[in-house]
């Protein structure tokens, strides 16, 4: 049992290669019908051995009642990693100018009037 248990440990802090530097939070900048907004964002890391880790579903959030607002989530994100938003509006029109901020980048942004009922945008952080 216990050997075991030190294995797990030694294996486990080969971790990610790039989780040394610090977070990036994801906020939700939203204009009109905010109600409509639903997202998740899926992560992809490489660990130290240089093997890229599968998709695994990182955060979600939506649907929100502010309007013109930029409304921070409890979302942080990695540098080093690499990252799949889905944007969602069941109603099938867009966010209506609105996006995740992340960092610097506006993700999403693209997803205006008239988009269908989803939107996924791939990036790197």
């Amino acid at each position: 049992g216990r050997f075991k248990w030190l294995c797990l440990v030694v294996s486990s802090s080969a971790g990610l290669a790039a989780a040394t530097s610090s977070a990036v939070h994801v906020s939700v900048v939203t204009e009109v019908m905010p109600e409509k907004i639903k997202w998740t964002i899926h992560e992809r890391c490489r660990l130290k051995s240089g093997t890229l880790t599968d998709w695994k579903r990182k955060c979600s959030g939506g649907s929100y009642e502010r309007w013109y607002s930029e409304l921070r989530t409890n979302c942080k994100l990695q540098r080093g990693c690499y990252y799949r938003a889905t944007c969602m509006d069941p109603q099938g029109e867009g966010w209506a100018n609105g996006y995740l901020k992340i960092g610097d980048r506006r993700i999403c942004a693209d997803f205006t009037w008239d988009k269908g009922t989803k939107h996924v945008e791939e990036f790197a952080l």
